[in-house]
């Protein structure tokens, strides 16, 4: 009981590191200069969607080039194939979050992509079990993240209108003021929709990953442990989204005419903005690589059951906390304030919900998931 209780506190502590690390791969960007938003993108995904991935299945997986060539070429293509629209997802979040601040954006898309990523793979991949429990709880946390969206979207629209009104601009946080792309300066309102849009692809990874049991199972069969033989299935789930933001973010590159800030300034300058870029890559890979250490110890059902709540509450909670320490909500008044509480509590309700749905014995037919940030989902 004393080791029970002992891997139950490791494992909860370590689900919470992962969180707070992958909540705050964004954080490092406001400390870049010189560049524009591209200009971060581009590196970050580099480093975190193929680098960082590529590293750790040749470290974690025997022979890891072999374990490809003997995968279907119609498994690899899911995999890639699901991954590059996880990749407009991330293309999304990166520009939503921009728009409307790392406060909101995180917990818009992470609410979204959290329900519509267990009921994604549930209707594409387990239809028989829509009617189950999972699936009833599923429905359910899906009504409370619409209650949550609202709320953090009536919460952002006041923050908007508030810092509109005020006349001393050193009140306007820099991120408010930011132009995206050229001369343009998003609005609030589009902002939002591009969230929505993200929490819309982004479970997409889902999908992908769950297509990639037959990655796994040649790992696995290579030598991989269980845990490590899932490391396989990133590299090609996110490299092809790699290749959206890639593009994207060269399209953006050209048409801002900001390749030329790459080489800009100081040699100093270039490389602590492209190790800063890096460390983004950092945050959000291993984040989540650290919450799949933390779900093991934790054990299949707790992993889901209390794992992937204490995942969220710790990403939720990082972004908001850089988002205050940057001085997103500086100036705003105590409703709007409540109205931003609110709506992240009842966010964090929804992932209670989808988990509980998870909890008890299930039957041979059932489906039970093994939920991931990026965010991800496998269903096995």
């Amino acid at each position: 009981q004393a080791d029970n209780m002992a891997n139950l506190i490791i494992g909860i502590l370590i689900v919470f590191g992962g969180g707070v690390l992958a909540g705050s791969f964004t954080a490092p960007m406001r400390f870049i200069q010189g560049w524009e938003w591209e200009n971060s993108w581009i590196i970050y995904s580099l480093y975190g969607m193929v680098l960082f991935p590529w590293m750790m299945s040749m470290l974690t997986v025997p022979d890891a080039p072999g374990v490809y060539s003997v995968v279907s070429a119609d498994g690899l293509l899911k995999v890639c194939g699901f991954g590059a629209l996880w990749g407009v997802g991330s293309v999304l979040f990166g520009v939503g979050v921009d728009a409307v601040g790392a406060s909101l954006g995180f917990s818009l898309i992470l609410g979204l992509t959290s329900a519509l990523g267990t009921a994604i793979p549930l209707v594409v991949l387990h239809p028989e079990d829509v009617l189950t429990k999972a699936g009833i709880y599923t429905w359910i946390s899906l009504g409370v993240v619409i209650i949550g969206l609202v709320m953090l979207a009536k919460a952002g629209n006041r923050k908007e209108k508030e810092l509109e009104s005020m006349q001393d601009e050193e009140l306007v946080p820099l991120r408010a003021e930011k132009e995206l792309v050229g001369d343009t300066k998003m609005s609030f309102n589009v902002g939002l929709l591009i969230c929505m849009l993200s929490g819309i692809f982004s479970p997409m990874l889902n999908i992908s990953l769950a297509f990639g049991t037959e990655i796994s199972d040649a790992a696995a069969k290579n030598g991989a442990s269980d845990v490590m033989a899932k490391n396989a299935i990133w590299p090609p789930s996110v490299s092809a989204g790699f290749l959206v933001n890639a593009i994207y973010c060269a399209y953006l590159l050209q048409k801002n005419q900001t390749w030329g800030l790459f080489s800009a300034g100081s040699w100093t300058r270039r490389l602590a903005n492209a190790s800063i870029a890096a460390s983004m890559g950092f945050c959000w890979f291993f984040g989540n690589l650290i919450y799949g250490i933390g779900t093991g110890v934790l054990g299949d059902q707790l992993g889901v059951v209390i794992g992937w709540p204490v995942f969220l509450v710790a990403m939720i909670l990082a972004a908001n906390v850089n988002a205050i320490l940057s001085g997103e909500w500086k100036g705003v008044s105590t409703g709007t304030i409540l109205w931003l509480l609110a709506g992240i509590l009842v966010l964090l309700a929804s992932s209670v919900i989808i988990a509980l749905g998870q909890l008890g014995p299930t039957n041979n037919n059932s489906t039970k998931m093994e939920l991931h940030f990026g965010p991800s989902l496998i269903t096995r």
